[in-house]
């Protein structure tokens, strides 16, 4: 029986790749996710592919199994504002750890979804389900900050693609904010500038946004209730 794996591609040799295409006269215009079934075809003489399967397969058929409920398909405002809240609770324990004030929180979440037409599915929902909204492994960050600069990092990383649980006309330019956002966010493709602005950040050194979403989703479970 052959297990599906989604493949990662390193970036090093992402880039070879991209560097290469120009000099044979093509043009990549959108990278995607796919899948790939795996099995002895990929066995090279060095590394057998089929070897690394059978390494996983203990823990793969886990994440396909339900860790919760969903009332109804979340899209759109509806997927935003359930990752907002997970981040938000993320946030806030944190905090409360760090500051020992146990009404610590954040102020605004930003985030981007790499792909704006995924969703999660009505009735049970696995850890796999998850995951697929973040398929790359996104660290979380929380940071302060002052509102004249919040404001220009909400609209710079709408003009990519990203969503804020605050609109910029709302911040004001002299009050701090607390900010809990991904790292991808502060690469230097989106908003490299806005750690310059920051102060008492505070990095997830091995937390990242998806085994967020699947925790908040097991405690949502484990107290009887649903996403809504």
């Amino acid at each position: 029986m052959n297990t599906i794996f989604k493949i990662k591609i390193p970036a090093i040799i992402a880039m070879l790749i991209l560097g290469a295409m120009p000099a044979l006269g093509q043009t990549i215009r959108k990278a995607e996710w796919s899948c790939i079934k795996m099995d002895s075809t990929y066995d090279g003489k060095k590394v057998k592919s089929t070897k690394v399967i059978e390494q996983h397969k203990a823990t793969s058929p886990g994440l396909l199994k339900p860790i919760g409920k969903c009332e109804k398909e979340l899209k759109s405002d509806d997927l935003q504002r359930f990752v907002s809240d997970a981040m938000f609770t993320y946030a806030s324990q944190t905090l409360a750890r760090k500051t020992k004030d146990p009404d610590a929180k954040a102020d605004v979440t930003i985030i981007k979804f790499k792909n704006r037409k995924v969703s999660l599915p009505a009735g049970d929902v696995s850890a796999n389900d998850i995951i697929s909204l973040f398929p790359i492994d996104n660290k979380i960050l929380i940071f302060d900050i002052k509102g004249e600069y919040l404001k220009e990092f909400i609209r710079k990383s709408s003009r990519k693609g990203a969503v804020s649980s605050m609109e910029a006309k709302a911040v004001e330019d002299d009050h701090i904010y607390k900010v809990i956002t991904m790292d991808y966010m502060l690469r230097k493709e989106v908003c490299a500038d806005v750690l310059e602005h920051s102060e008492n950040l505070v990095e997830s050194s091995i937390l990242y946004l998806s085994n967020t979403l699947v925790q908040h989703v097991r405690r949502l479970a484990q107290k009887g209730e649903t996403i809504k």
